[in-house]
């Protein structure tokens, strides 16, 4: 199996982040993998047994599991919590041997996650979630009683047009991204559902970070914002619906950790879902941060606020 060493991405990127935050020789992850279907998932460890919590991370479609170790994972392992980040099929060092891999795969893969997770202690469980990672763990924590609290950096509800006009890279937003998600969906019950679209043409992967160095090393990157992915999922994720309204959501907190650089997913694109939500919540903005977070305050408001975040949780 490949692992991290083989990929010099995330190298370059934790050589521009500061010494307190990304991965160094004595805050260093442990790689695995474990058995699903047909394939092999992709997870890394920093392990902690002293911590009284266990955070899970999510990445999104322009990142993995690694560069969520590196902006949030090592940074929170000082803080004494264990942590674990998980690489979705399509993404990442995860081999991939499905015929055909959906949204609702990924909601899958991290339910198994979390159950592993809990037959091996009963220490409590916090997804965290980068970009379209936040609307994932909402999604698993919808139908997983065992997660006592949620954090993402963003909530995108994807039923709702203003959002996709929000997000959206193109000229009129609204109507380019109604008739683009209603053709993927479409397509998705056809034969050309197994044929790969680079994520790039189909969401907004050039505002993925504000640094323009490492944007220009991201996007290059096939783990990663140089994904491609069949149809078949991206019709998926545009189709999926929440198990739950966000108005019936009550079975544990969430934190919003909103960049407030990003110029990917701003605030405006998870108000409305997050201002629904029936559950004890929280925002903190991000100063100066992009979507893909490296800026150094931003970093470190977004580590104190998850650690503080899971103190409450087993207080």
């Amino acid at each position: 199996m490949k692992t991290y060493d083989t990929n010099d991405t995330w190298k370059a990127i934790n050589k521009m982040l500061p010494d307190d935050i990304g991965i160094s020789d004595d805050i260093n992850p442990i790689e695995s993998f474990f058995s699903w279907r047909k394939s092999c998932i992709y997870t890394e460890r920093f392990v902690n047994s002293a911590s009284k919590v266990k955070v899970i991370m999510h990445h999104g479609v322009g990142t993995n599991a690694r560069l969520l170790s590196v902006s949030t994972g090592a940074a929170l392992a000082r803080q004494g919590l264990e942590v674990i980040a998980v690489d979705m099929p399509l993404y990442g060092m995860t081999q991939n041997n499905e015929g055909l891999i959906t949204y609702q795969d990924w909601i899958d893969v991290s339910l198994e996650v979390i159950d592993r997770e809990s037959k091996a202690d009963d220490r409590p469980i916090v997804l965290y979630g980068l970009s379209a990672g936040g609307m994932l763990c909402y999604d698993v924590a919808s139908q997983e009683p065992r997660v006592r609290g949620v954090v993402g950096m963003c909530f995108l509800n994807l039923q709702d047009i203003r959002v996709k006009a929000i997000i959206s890279p193109f000229p009129f937003a609204a109507l380019v991204e109604s008739i683009g998600a209603m053709t993927f969906k479409l397509l998705a019950q056809t034969p050309l559902r197994i044929l790969p679209v680079p994520m790039r043409w189909v969401s907004k992967m050039s505002a993925l970070s504000n640094n323009k160095e490492a944007q220009a090393i991201l996007i290059k990157d096939k783990l990663s914002a140089g994904s491609s992915v069949p149809i078949s999922f991206i019709g998926s994720v545009f189709s999926y619906k929440p198990k739950l309204q966000p108005e019936q959501f009550l079975s544990c907190p969430v934190l919003l950790t909103q960049p407030d650089e990003d110029r990917w997913t701003p605030l405006s694109a998870s108000s409305d879902f997050f201002d629904r939500l029936a559950c004890p919540k929280q925002i903190v903005m991000l100063e100066d941060a992009g979507h893909y977070p490296m800026e150094a305050k931003g970093l470190r408001q977004m580590r104190d606020a998850i650690v503080q975040f899971c103190e409450k949780i087993v207080d």
